[in-house]
């Protein structure tokens, strides 16, 4: 058997690739009688198995007329001269794909946050995904807040849905001696507590209200405490002016462009996590942070409570003195903080590679011809 799974998304907050390469290259390396094509993936830095490979589609994505012509043309054509047997895509599907396809979706915002996205793609996901939903053998979400949005929104049937919640990179570990913690902090705060916020560097994630809630905490602590925005990618262009004219940039670190080992390592050094977004139906980041045994302050919203449990501390996100007074209660209540970290523990064993690498590797036999 032959299966192709496809990273290929233009979406503003694209699908976790970085999970499902990992989930589906631990089955391969269980499953070698079968062969695996990654399209659109970063090639793994590990050893891949020999029963993978990778292609990088060598499309660049700049319209919805683009990527239609790619789900529907270009990716079939693909699928066929590799003799593919079964797809797996994120967040869309070909519509000219004959033989079964099962749709891996961790996002539906541009229901709730139409601002975020350009008209023509907000034109494009509200036609298209229904039909998506309905096209593909069957749905894996990242949350059971996404299928509950797809029934409800699209009449599709929860028999349909599974939901396989998303594992963090093994990277994300606290760490062995607290002299590591002590570092990363000299490196990259001059030895100083820090608050953390990891995700895309984009005001739409609702920055301006952190950095509200931020000054709002210096001004009544009167503390060394800063605040870090990190992300594997680069920041937007209206971030990094907001963030110019900030009257405390002095007390923000920003470090974009990370390494996976990096930012794993600069979230277990965090004294907490804030991760007061409007949206997230995947909720990697916050997973991450419980795998450090990192604390978590998280909005009340969307897939959030759901993926943290009891594990965090919630906020209302459009109000930053409320946002503002959970990270003042973790900071003044040091066995609130210690409460925490404890549960994180217990929360993060749900998010696990090989318990979510059998439940995708039974929906790919599930749906075989």
């Amino acid at each position: 058997m032959i299966i192709a799974v496809n990273a290929v998304s233009p979406a503003f907050k694209p699908a976790d690739t970085d999970f499902l390469q990992n989930a589906f290259l631990l089955i391969a390396t269980q499953q070698p009688q079968h062969q695996f094509i990654f399209i659109g993936f970063i090639t793994a830095a590990k050893t891949t198995p020999a029963n993978c490979s990778f292609t990088n589609s060598g499309f660049t994505i700049k319209s919805p007329l683009r990527f239609t012509y790619w789900l529907n043309y270009q990716l079939p054509s693909l699928l066929k001269k590799t003799k593919a047997d079964i797809l797996v895509s994120c967040n869309s599907c070909s519509m000219r794909f004959k033989l079964p396809q099962l749709l891996y979706a961790d996002d539906a915002s541009f229901l709730s946050s139409t601002a975020d996205y350009k008209n023509n793609w907000l034109k494009f996901y509200t036609k298209n995904t229904g039909r998506f939903l309905q096209k593909v053998q069957h749905i894996i979400t990242a949350s059971h807040f996404l299928k509950k949005t797809f029934t409800e929104q699209y009449n599709i049937e929860a028999e349909k849905i599974s939901v396989v919640y998303a594992a963090p990179d093994t990277l994300f570990k606290p760490f062995a001696h607290w002299n590591q913690k002590e570092t990363i902090k000299e490196k990259l705060t001059d030895g100083k507590e820090y608050f953390l916020y990891s995700g895309p560097l984009h005001t739409q994630q609702n920055l301006i209200n952190l950095l509200k809630a931020f000054t709002f905490f210096k001004q009544r602590q009167k503390s060394n405490m800063m605040l870090v925005l990190a992300s594997v990618n680069g920041a937007n262009a209206v971030l990094l002016k907001s963030l110019s004219t900030y009257k405390l940039r002095g007390q923000v670190a920003l470090a974009e462009n990370l390494p996976a080992d990096e930012l794993a390592q600069i979230t277990a050094a965090a004294y907490a996590m804030v991760y007061a977004v409007n949206y997230d139906a995947a909720c990697t980041p916050v997973m991450q942070a419980l795998q450090c045994h990192t604390p978590v302050i998280a909005a009340n919203n969307s897939a959030l409570p759901e993926v943290c449990g009891e594990a965090a501390a919630y906020c209302h996100p459009d109000d930053y003195n409320d946002i503002a007074a959970k990270m003042m209660l973790l900071f003044t209540n040091e066995d609130r903080r210690n409460q925490l970290i404890a549960i994180s523990r217990q929360q993060a064993e749900k998010f696990q590679l090989d318990a979510a690498a059998r439940q995708l590797w039974s929906l790919v036999q599930l749906h075989i011809h």
